[in-house]
């Protein structure tokens, strides 16, 4: 999920750590100056898409939200 207040994502990645998930937020820097501040709520990392997309269905039953979304190593 993407928040504008880190103690909303804290709590996030507290309830996935919580439900046995490896999990995690960061900042999304300003893409827009009139824009809010945004923090981006994430599990993982997974080793393939197939287990994201297991993990995501499991995530679902209490964030009907989840997604998967692939990010490149950098």
């Amino acid at each position: 999920s993407s928040v504008s207040d880190e103690k909303v994502a804290s709590k996030g990645v507290k309830k996935l750590v919580d439900n046995g998930f490896l999990a995690g937020y960061y900042w999304m820097p300003d893409v827009d100056a009139a824009a809010k501040q945004l923090f981006k709520v994430y599990s993982g990392p997974y080793t393939s898409e197939a287990e994201a997309r297991v993990k995501q269905r499991e995530i679902a039953v209490f964030n009907p939200d989840a997604y998967v979304m692939k990010l490149d190593k950098q």
